[in-house]
């Protein structure tokens, strides 16, 4: 794919501005570099210090200098609905760097602020700050010389920077970010004969060789058709479509989410979603254009390039995932009319058109089985259980006895 040529010349002016500062960082990098375990090199006391909290095995290996060390540096608090699923994450990786002949130690936790919750309050002056103190708390943890690799757990536009800005202090450790969501395995019992997914083409391999059917939560997902950016305004569109702003959403939120107690957050609605987000319907559209709907894909790749160079120019200045949501609705607006100001009718005639197919793909993602990538955590399925019900109160679509463990209670349905 050809670069842009303001893209080409701003990075060149970059790296021409970056050159001395650049190459003093790569030098010190590789001076840092080792090929045996960072802590070989330091004194019994110090050492003693580091493997102290440890015991059994991990105990054993640190004080062994052979196996290499993995830091664990963790933004989860219990504020934070989208990094629920990093509670349990450390003991996981450790198990895992174990297995791999590794060990790894909790290195420190790092500050991360919901702006969900700040939103309109004096603490939302704090919120861009915060990059730099996850910065500085992620190099604080790594500066133990106690490690050889580094696994970085979080998500949002603030906790990742400042994640990435403090692992590259440390430059010459390789690190991973880890984000928060699941990948499960999976297969259909077909005559009581375990089969693979005839419709995900997505496939593991297990240890064992055996291979299964694969799908990731939302948090997980990979995109395999979009571009980031397109990806961007695919999010911001399918946000004008969903219903989830809605008064009787709003409603759902107060009753199941927002009034709830916390041992409700950790057990039914460990995997719930802020309802006016799009619940993973972008990700959906990512897979599916890769699949059933291949044909679509040309319809997306001309519309959203087209729809980016009309809102750059309507809103100087600014990305489409800046753009307000009035801007927005504003062109959902003039789409669902087939006609909008500047549009390229002879790249594509009619706006109204591909509006069509989004929402078609918009609302099959929302309510369709999570294991396809979009209803993240059954959210679009609790918010239909919540709208339709009986004359005595009670819902008319309890999914939940049609649908496996987790999300789900049936003993029997195990797709």
């Amino acid at each position: 794919m050809a670069i842009h040529p303001v893209i080409d010349q701003v990075t060149a002016r970059i790296a021409v501005r970056s050159e001395r500062t650049r190459v003093d960082y790569l030098q010190r990098m590789r001076a840092a570099a080792s090929e045996r375990p960072a802590r070989a090199g330091m004194a019994c006391s110090n050492l003693a210090h580091g493997f102290a909290a440890c015991a059994g095995e991990d105990r054993l290996a640190v004080r062994g200098l052979t196996r290499p060390g993995v830091a664990i540096i963790s933004s989860y608090n219990d504020l934070l609905s989208a990094h629920q699923p990093l509670h349990e994450y450390p003991a996981w990786l450790k198990d895992s760097v174990r297995a791999a002949g590794g060990v790894a130690q909790f290195a420190g936790g790092v500050p991360a602020m919901c702006d969900g919750i700040t939103q309109g309050q004096p603490g939302m002056e704090l919120s861009l700050f915060s990059r730099e103190v996850i910065a500085m708390a992620t190099g604080i943890a790594l500066s133990h010389e106690m490690f050889d690799a580094a696994l970085l757990l979080g998500v949002c536009d603030k906790i990742v920077p400042g994640l990435l800005i403090g692992a590259l202090a440390f430059g010459h450790l390789p690190a991973v970010l880890v984000p928060a969501g699941q990948l499960h395995t999976y297969k259909f019992l077909v005559a009581a004969q375990p089969v693979l997914d005839p419709i995900n083409p997505q496939r593991t391999v297990l240890d064992n060789g055996i291979e299964w059917s694969r799908f990731f939560t939302q948090r997980c997902a990979v995109p395999v058709s979009f571009e980031i950016w397109e990806l961007a305004i695919l999010v911001r569109l399918t946000n004008e479509i969903l219903p989830f702003e809605s008064r009787d959403a709003q409603r759902f939120m107060n009753l199941y989410y927002f009034t709830s107690d916390k041992q409700a957050h950790l057990s039914t609605l460990a995997h719930a979603y802020r309802l006016e987000q799009p619940i993973g319907a972008a990700n959906f559209i990512d897979k599916i254009v890769a699949r059933e709907e291949r044909h679509r894909f040309i319809d997306y790749k001309i519309c959203l390039r087209i729809i980016d160079g009309l809102l750059r120019r309507r809103f100087p200045g600014l990305t489409p995932a800046q753009i307000s949501k009035d801007g927005y609705r504003d062109l959902y607006a003039e789409m669902a009319r087939g006609a909008v100001d500047g549009w390229d009718v002879g790249q594509y005639q009619n706006p109204n058109y591909f509006l069509q197919i989004l929402r078609r793909h918009t609302y099959m993602g929302a309510f369709s089985h999570p294991k396809y990538g979009g209803n993240a955590g059954a959210a679009g399925w609790a918010y239909l259980e919540e709208m339709f019900r009986g004359p005595a109160g009670e819902s008319c679509f309890n999914w939940r006895r049609s649908i496996e463990l987790p999300l789900g209670t049936s003993a029997d349905y195990l797709g």
